[in-house]
């Protein structure tokens, strides 16, 4: 395998609505790991289809490409035409058969579109009630409650040809800074994180395929790193016990500032499979170029990229075998079979 084959380990993003031409010509050499869509890359329905046929005529890589998107519900969902609900709502409604409706319905959706992987669910256990970044994203405020919805959820996308990714590993719902902007650090003790936060990460680690690190510093298990690039916490990811594919949240994010310099190559150095650059595509060029360079200089690096490379073609094999069962149409009377669902949240699960 060659040297330069570190783009199949980033998923990247892009600003506006038309793919830039450094990741078209990627896509048309097999070199790239995945493309992730946000609202900002289209506008109508019709604009996202066309997108994302675009974006697998391009692909000239192993098996299927692999295109993916946070659709959570609630507040993080990019296609907005259906107004899902939150992990927060189906939380509090409490019916898991329920949840697993929604979450079909998804899928549902994001096969009709193209998509093939849903960055959801969120497992973090929402125990800080200032946690604006997390908040009604989460499941709920204690394992249990977590663990039955989103395996639920999980499955439901799974039954639809999803692939799924569970995160922030080690948890992100009690701190209180944003890592959008800044590194939070969380205070809790070691027993903590094992015993709440990383629950729902253990119960449910053989169900998802990637499991997302959080930008986040827990001086408790490891006082240097974040989790993201800490040796420590990845390893404790692997051994939850878990076999897939883990992946960093972006890198772009206000919380790795102050490691730029070693991103690119120590988010692997840890343990990671893949990474991801959400929006500047000369940065993840950047990235991508570090990976190759030092693989060119070490070869045990190279060997271990070689080997994700590996690993990551597998999954997009998977992809290329699987089923999707895409929304039934018309459309309109399909959005207003969903929308009708989703109005039994008005309703408790005891009056039903």
């Amino acid at each position: 395998m060659s040297t330069n084959c570190a783009g199949n380990l980033f998923w990247a993003g892009f600003p506006g609505k038309t793919i830039p031409a450094a990741l078209a010509a990627r896509l048309e050499s097999g070199d790239l790991g995945g493309i992730i869509l946000f609202s900002r890359n289209f506008g109508s329905e019709d604009e996202l289809a066309a997108l994302t046929t675009e974006l697998h005529g391009r692909w000239r890589g192993e098996g299927s490409l692999l295109l993916g998107v946070d659709q959570e519900g609630g507040r993080v969902a990019r296609i907005k035409t259906i107004r899902w609900p939150s992990a927060g709502q189906l939380a509090a409604f409490d019916d898991e058969v329920f949840t697993g409706q929604i979450a079909r319905r998804m899928s549902q959706e994001l096969a009709h579109f193209g998509f093939n992987t849903d960055f959801a669910p969120v497992l973090d256990v929402f125990t800080n009630p200032r946690n604006t970044v997390i908040g009604d994203r989460a499941y709920g405020t204690e394992p249990e409650r977590v663990i039955r919805h989103a395996r639920a959820f999980i499955r439901a996308l799974a039954t639809g040809g999803m692939l799924t990714c569970g995160k922030h590993f080690p948890g992100h719902g009690d701190t209180l800074a944003d890592s959008h902007e800044t590194l939070p650090t969380c205070s809790l003790r070691a027993d903590e994180f094992e015993n709440v936060h990383e629950r729902p990460f253990r119960e449910l680690a053989g169900l998802v395929d990637f499991i997302m690190t959080a930008h986040v510093l827990a001086p408790a298990v490891d006082p240097d790193r974040p989790a993201t690039l800490s040796p420590v916490w990845i390893q404790r990811a692997r051994s939850l016990p878990f076999s897939g594919l883990l992946v960093s949240d972006d890198l772009e994010m206000g919380a790795m500032k102050a490691y730029l310099g070693e991103l690119a190559t120590g988010i692997f150095r840890a343990g990671l499979d893949m990474g991801m650059v959400c929006a500047s595509p000369d940065f993840l060029e950047e990235c991508i170029g570090r990976v190759n360079a030092e693989g060119g200089q070490d070869a045990g690096f190279a060997a271990g990229i070689a080997a994700r490379v590996g690993r990551v073609n597998q999954l997009r094999l998977r992809v290329a075998q699987t089923v999707r069962t895409p929304a039934p149409q018309p459309r309109p009377m399909w959005i207003d079979s969903v929308n009708k669902l989703i109005e039994k949240l008005t309703v408790s699960p005891e009056q039903d």
